[in-house]
C-alpha cells in the first residue's frame, strides 16, 4: 500500500511526536512506500540538524534534540524492519 498523503508531512509528524513508527504499522506498506518514508525521514533529520537554536534558549535546544532523537529512532525501526523482512530499502 502506498502513502495516502505526503511522506514529508508524515516524517514531520513523527519528528513532532504525533505518530510513533512501529513494525506493526510498517507491515501495511510496500517496498516503494518504505523507500519514500526512509528518504523523507532522512531529509527531515537533515533539516532538523541544520536548525541552530539560540544557545540561551533551553526549551528550543531540548525540542530540537527530541526531534532528532525521534527521527533517529524511526529510522532505526525502519531499518530493522527492512532487515528482518529482507527488503532492499
Amino acid at each position: 500500500m502506498a502513502f495516502a498523503g505526503n511522506p514529508r508531512k508524515y516524517a514531520a509528524d513523527i519528528g513532532e511526536g504525533y505518530v510513533l513508527l512501529t513494525p506493526v504499522l510498517l507491515r501495511s506498506y510496500d517496498v516503494g512506500a518504505l523507500r519514500e518514508l526512509k528518504q523523507a525521514l532522512e531529509i527531515e533529520l537533515r533539516d532538523t540538524r541544520s536548525q541552530i537554536p539560540p544557545p540561551d534558549d533551553l526549551r528550543a535546544v531540548q525540542s530540537k534534540q527530541r526531534r532528532v532523537m525521534r527521527l533517529n529512532q524511526a529510522l532505526g525501526v525502519l531499518r530493522t524492519f527492512a532487515l528482518k523482512r529482507r527488503l532492499a530499502v
